[in-house]
């Protein structure tokens, strides 16, 4: 068999990112009788070499990173990869955070195309299933998104961009989701997806010490509570280390290489994660967790499906400061609760999220659309 697989960009940064790469490099470990070829948009030249040699074959493929937002270079970019992917003739074509509708359907046109649906992108328009107040949306995608889109001329252009992901979307051979949450959502919105649960890299993390922080992880965005973070980690005992970038400014932020953020995690009393919108699912908890540290987090989207309340970590409301200083302060003053959520973490990962029950679940999904 061989397999394409496509996403917007090369690079270290971004859970969605980093689960494509190692569904890459893990099948090629374990399965070497299976042909793969790497097509991307962007190449991040901070993915250092070695993961890079793990990758095997790829290609950079002009436009893959294209949103859809705007017609201005679309036409090449479909022709662009309609010839590649003429030329690879590959069993399937797997492709993960391309969103733009011409090159989604260009896949689905194939007949052997399969996408992962990391984000709201397909089935809502805007900052991810979260009202304006912060409450969780459940509405379906038209008339109810002026909330979010009170701008008319530029919520029709999202409406039509997003229906038109969705459309091609459903053109696919067969569409995979990392949480239940995802699933429901696409069925919502009449797509039928499988869930291939994820798995992470575990990092060389050394023996846990005493704490010195807590962590933040990710993209400093609005929708995933860095504010909250932020005012909860001027109050907490501990410092709060933010490693991420983002829109959102905080001084001293910066995103750090998988190295550096294994010895983060080495000395954190806790991970995190009190943003407002659905989380998809949430990878960066999981490698938390696999580490041993305790993730504090609020229960929105897939969170739920691994976040377990005094089990492996703390749930707390969204935008609650004082509820997160609290917890935080709690985790890094009791050691013997810290080091059970993080062991209890640590074993539920094991048993739920490994590379194996990963490619287990993809590979019926890469077997059917190729035909074999």
């Amino acid at each position: 068999m061989k397999i394409a697989f496509l996403n917007s960009g090369l690079q270290a940064r971004g859970g969605a990112d980093r689960w494509l790469l190692g569904v890459v490099a893990a099948l090629r470990a374990s399965r070497p009788d299976v042909e793969t070829v790497l097509l991307y948009g962007r190449e991040d030249p901070a993915l250092p070499p070695h993961e890079r040699h793990r990758l095997g074959p790829g290609r950079r493929v002009r436009g893959l990173e294209r949103r859809g937002l705007r017609a201005a270079g679309g036409a090449g970019a479909v022709a662009r990869l309609a010839a590649v992917l003429d030329e690879v003739d590959a069993d399937v074509v797997h492709c993960n955070d391309v969103v733009d509708p011409g090159l989604l359907s260009v896949v689905a046109a194939t007949g052997r195309g399969v996408a992962t649906v990391q984000d709201h992108r397909f089935f809502c328009p805007g900052p991810g299933k979260v009202l304006p107040d912060s409450r969780p949306c459940s509405d379906p995608m038209g008339s109810a998104c002026a909330s979010c889109l009170p701008d008319a001329g530029y919520r029709e252009r999202m409406l039509s961009l997003t229906r038109a992901r969705l459309s091609a979307l459903s053109a696919m051979a067969a569409v995979t989701v990392l949480s239940r949450y995802m699933q429901q959502e696409l069925a919502s919105a009449g797509v039928a997806a499988t869930l291939t649960p994820p798995f992470v890299d575990h990092l060389p993390v050394r023996p846990p010490s005493a704490p010195r922080h807590h962590l933040f992880i990710g993209r400093l965005a609005e929708h995933k509570g860095i504010a909250t973070a932020v005012a909860a980690g001027r109050r907490t005992r501990l410092p709060l280390v933010v490693a991420g970038a983002g829109p959102v400014p905080v001084a001293g932020a910066r995103w750090v290489d998988r190295a550096e953020l294994a010895d983060l995690l080495s000395a954190a009393a806790s991970v995190w994660m009190p943003g407002v919108w659905a989380e998809p699912f949430g990878i960066v908890g999981l490698e938390a967790l696999a580490a041993g540290v305790p993730v504090i987090g609020t229960l929105r989207g897939g969170t739920g499906e691994w976040l377990e309340d005094e089990r492996t970590g703390v749930i707390v409301p969204a935008g609650d400061v004082d509820a997160l200083v609290r917890a935080a302060d709690r985790l890094a003053d009791d050691p013997t609760l810290r080091e059970c959520l993080g062991r209890q973490g640590r074993a539920m990962v094991a048993a739920r999220f490994s590379v194996q029950r990963s490619l287990a679940a993809l590979w019926p999904v890469w077997e059917q659309v190729a035909g074999t």
